[in-house]
């Protein structure tokens, strides 16, 4: 058994979820997000970093930036129309 203190996910429960989607349902935050047609789902990485780490999505969009800087990753920005306070 593990000492693991890190809540851990049943296959089944979530099995069709993306990854973003399972960690902020476990952890109790919520995830603004869109589900495309072709099935893809969008979200803001930033709101995603303020609920894990419980910092302001402003400091979260801080450290967004910071991490695209020391790292290589590619993203697509889209726009955003809506008030971040009312997620489902």
């Amino acid at each position: 058994m593990s000492d693991s203190v890190l809540p851990t996910l049943p296959a089944a429960e979530f099995e069709t979820l993306p990854l973003p989607l399972l960690v902020a349902k476990k952890w109790g935050f919520p995830l603004q997000h869109y589900v495309q047609q072709d099935g893809e789902t969008l979200y803001a990485i930033q709101d995603w970093i303020a609920g894990l780490t419980e910092e302001p999505t402003a400091k979260a969009a801080e450290m967004w930036r910071y991490l695209k800087k020391q790292t290589r990753i590619s993203t697509t920005s889209l726009p955003f129309d809506g008030d971040r306070s009312s997620a489902p």
